[in-house]
């Protein structure tokens, strides 16, 4: 079995209940009174995917842009809160789009609505679960998927070889 190593970092304003959305997914938890991530938190979950096994780092920002650097070998999912009383913190599709132009990133996944306090039906895991298979098919697609070990870098008999295209899930 083939494995991968992929980030997926988590975008929004501060508040919007980012670290809510990863704990979710990782732990499948939620706690209304999560304290403000300062600079950046990961978490790691394990999956399999067609016959890859996927440890995906679960990147949770302090609500700050990421610069343009950062996104190298990354795939961003931003996240709004689209109910609360603050307009301010939804993220409009507008903004998704001016977040995909500013990093040159694609989006693969559309916009989902989903609640980490309620998460029905398992949205949350449905949208990693798109995610991750995004990037399963994407190595197959660029024919890198032949070594046993991928990582960030996706290395390849002894060479490095870089995903060309950025991706983005909202």
């Amino acid at each position: 079995m083939n494995t991968l190593e992929a980030k997926v970092v988590i975008l929004g304003r501060t508040g919007v209940g980012k670290t809510s959305v990863a704990l979710r997914y990782v732990k499948n938890t939620f706690s209304p009174n999560n304290s403000s991530t300062i600079g950046a938190a990961f978490m790691t979950k394990k999956l399999t995917v067609d016959d890859c096994s996927v440890r995906l780092q679960i990147w949770d920002t302090a609500g700050q842009e990421l610069s343009k650097n950062m996104t190298e070998d990354i795939v961003i999912h931003v996240v709004g809160n689209k109910i609360d009383l603050e307009a301010q913190r939804k993220v409009s599709f507008t903004n998704v789009i001016k977040y995909c132009n500013e990093l040159k990133i694609a989006m693969v996944s559309g916009v989902h609505e989903v609640s980490a306090k309620n998460d029905q039906a398992g949205a949350i895991e449905d949208i990693f679960l798109d995610i991750t298979q995004t990037l399963v098919k994407k190595l197959y697609d660029q024919d890198l998927y032949r070594t046993n070990t991928l990582d960030s870098s996706f290395q390849q008999e002894g060479n490095q070889k870089k995903l060309n295209e950025k991706s983005n899930c909202c």
